[in-house]
This record gives structure tokens, C-alpha cells and sequence, in this order.
């Protein structure tokens, strides 16, 4: 894959991701994989002024 069209798929994730958070947020952790067909991709981001990490899932396919 071309590094353009790599930006591209990063930048429509995070415009996800950024969508997804229903609240002011300071970090996010993205995690995603694709194994023989099967598609995840879950993160954690921590609320504004908060220590706890909120976990929250995007995608899977089994």
C-alpha cells in the first residue's frame, strides 16, 4: 500500500475514532488487526481530567 492512500485510511480512523468519544477527552489508544479475514479495531481514551481509561469498540468481524 502507497503511503497516501496509508494517510488517507489513518486520517478516516481518527475522524472516526474523534466522532465515536461522547465527551472531551485528553489521549486515545488505538488498537486494530486483520488475521486470515477477521477485522478488529477497539480504543481507550481517558476523559478529560480523569485517570481511568474508558474503553470503547469500533469494529470486529468475525
Amino acid at each position: 500500500m502507497n503511503e497516501a492512500k496509508n494517510d488517507g485510511i489513518y486520517n478516516e480512523i481518527a475522524n472516526l475514532v474523534v466522532k465515536t468519544i461522547p465527551e472531551e477527552w485528553n489521549e486515545v489508544f488505538l488498537y486494530g488487526d486483520v488475521v486470515d479475514g477477521t477485522q478488529i479495531a477497539y480504543f481507550y481514551y481517558y476523559p478529560e481530567g480523569k485517570k481511568t481509561p474508558v474503553y470503547s469498540h469500533i469494529f470486529q468481524n468475525y
